[in-house]
């Protein structure tokens, strides 16, 4: 039955009303006072999402980017402070297949360059290359394979996605990343973005979304406008539950805040890290040293190091500031990272609050709102490339790389 059906008004009307689908509610669509109709309306800016707008735009779609802060990039933003203006507010790295890097490198046009040393991931206070944390993962997934008797997903995700594969030796690949961080890879989609005619808005926090049945149209009200489109794409951590006024439950979503620091510390010593992912430790969930990443926009950090760290919300909130800087400072040291006779100089902190549906949540709307709502996971950007390489790839043209650029240029 069309959910539609359900409310008592007309929607030809646009009533002001609600109207009622399963255990929720939505508001009913009401006039639109704009006379521009998008093919696509995308709420949020992260780096998958905007990929996915400029794949839409070079389609042929005329698309619209909402997003509620006044930076692009979600996660993968940075902090623009006085001293630092390059720093990244998140620990990032790229678990993806050579033909992804190949995508991003020619079709994107990033600058990418090896990570030094090589990632890693410390479990028990040992550190280990960070290919053996496939082989952690494959024996994990095959203990629920066999508790729950489900082989079929687990030998497909081996079979389509070289992500899930286990890699027998490691060492054997080598991890890239943008050499200017992600403040170069949102330049260059934002740039991509521009030439392909995607209207990008900030500080555009969605207030409502509406749906007109009959009409096939979705309305999406931000920033005290109105927005009509054919569909509305959203990414898993935006928060679109209050939008669309879905009661928040332990079941229906999940909302928490990812805590990022970036020390400065006083440090003359050689980089004996690059990413590190902690398993089950009480504090810490990853670190990345991003001095190289800082560095390249300029920026003269003689005897100094930059490490951003991820930490766990539970530590998060259990002592002050200063305190956990002297913690983490503490840990550092304690790996051997940085000298024992390092200092930080200064810490800047970074609360990004997210949102994600859960299964059923995300079930019920497409089931309920399809096609004029499209939920386009956006959580774990190393998946999100690999499973949407065939679309994305085909959209794109070859980018000039920027090592022959600068080669040339000095001819």
């Amino acid at each position: 039955m069309d959910p539609g059906s359900t409310n008592r008004f007309a929607i030809d009307e646009y009533a002001h009303d609600t109207f009622a689908t399963g255990a929720h509610r939505y508001p009913a669509f009401v006039p639109v006072t704009k006379a521009a109709v998008w093919d696509s309306i995308i709420v949020g800016s992260s780096p998958l999402l905007l990929i996915e707008a400029i794949y839409l735009g070079r389609t042929g779609r005329k698309v619209l980017v909402l997003e509620a802060n006044g930076q692009l990039g979600g996660a993968w933003g940075r902090l623009d402070t006085k001293e630092f203006p390059y720093l990244d507010i998140g620990c990032h790295y790229w678990d993806i297949s050579q033909r992804a890097y190949e995508f991003l490198r020619s079709k994107i046009g990033l600058d990418l360059v090896p990570f030094r040393p090589q990632p890693q991931f410390a479990y028990r206070d040992i550190l280990f290359p960070y290919d053996y944390k496939q082989a952690i993962r494959v024996i994990r997934d095959l203990k629920t394979v066999f508790k729950r008797r489900s082989l079929a997903p687990f030998v497909s995700n081996m079979l389509r996605y070289e992500y899930y594969r286990p890699r027998i030796f490691p060492f054997t690949k080598t991890f890239l990343f943008p050499q200017g961080g992600s403040h170069e890879l949102m330049t260059r989609l934002t740039a991509h973005a521009q030439e392909n005619n995607v209207t990008i808005l900030k500080l555009m926090r969605v207030g409502s979304i509406r749906f007109n049945f009959k009409r096939k149209r979705v309305q999406v009200s931000a920033g005290g406008e109105s927005f009509e489109g054919n569909e509305i794409v959203a990414g898993s951590q935006t928060q679109i539950a209050d939008a669309l006024h879905i009661t928040p439950r332990p079941e229906g979503t999940l909302r928490r805040v990812y805590t990022h620091v970036n020390l400065v510390v006083r440090d003359r010593s050689a980089p004996t890290f690059s990413y590190i992912r902690f398993l089950h430790h009480h504090a810490v969930i990853r670190m990345t040293d991003i001095t190289d990443h800082v560095r390249h926009r300029n920026k003269d950090l003689t005897g100094h190091r930059v490490i951003c760290i991820g930490i766990r919300d539970t530590y998060d909130k259990s002592v002050d500031d200063p305190e956990k800087v002297e913690q983490l400072l503490a840990l550092l040291k304690k790996y051997c990272f940085v000298d024992p006779s390092a200092k930080c100089e200064r810490s800047y902190w970074s609360r990004y609050p997210a949102e994600f549906l859960s299964d059923e949540t995300q079930k019920m709307l497409q089931r309920d709102f399809s096609p004029m709502i499209r939920l386009f996971p956006t959580t774990n950007f190393s998946v999100g490339i690999v499973s949407n390489l065939s679309r994305w790839e085909h959209a794109f043209v070859p980018q000039p790389d920027l090592h022959e650029v600068s080669q040339s240029l000095k001819e």
